[in-house]
């Protein structure tokens, strides 16, 4: 019995410690996304850059128009970090007009935590919807 509780001991002291594997964000620095568009987008292309604050600065090009994000919409990203984008056209109805979704997301392979979403609209507007998710 010692000699099995020694032979224990010795292998439990041999294995080597386990450690768990750790996930972190990478955010993007800058970026660039292009679609031939749908509907009435035509091609649609986005460029922009971001840092640790948020995003920087960012254009769209929809509908025959450039738009650049101006500075006080910038502001309101402040502390809006990604690490993946998606590009959504949604077709307009009676008043409301086509617009493009620019969807900014945070998280892991696990889940989502955050998305942005800047919405570019065909009557030139811009606005802002954010949105936290929690688990």
């Amino acid at each position: 019995m010692k000699t099995v509780l020694l032979v224990v001991m010795i292998l439990f002291l041999c294995v080597p410690s386990v450690h768990a594997s750790k996930e972190g964000a990478l955010a993007l620095s800058s970026f660039f996304l292009e679609s031939k568009g749908i509907g009435s987008s035509g091609p649609v292309l986005v460029s922009g850059e971001q840092d640790d604050t948020g995003i920087l600065s960012m254009r769209v090009e929809a509908f025959g128009q450039t738009y650049f994000v101006p500075a006080e919409l910038l502001a309101k990203l402040r502390g809006t970090t990604a690490n993946g984008m998606r590009l959504v056209y949604c077709g307009g109805m009676g008043n409301i007009s086509a617009s493009v979704y620019v969807i900014f997301s945070f998280g892991f392979t696990s889940r989502e935590i955050q998305t942005t979403a800047l919405i570019f609209g065909e009557d030139s507007s811009i606005e802002i919807k954010h949105e936290e998710h929690t688990q």
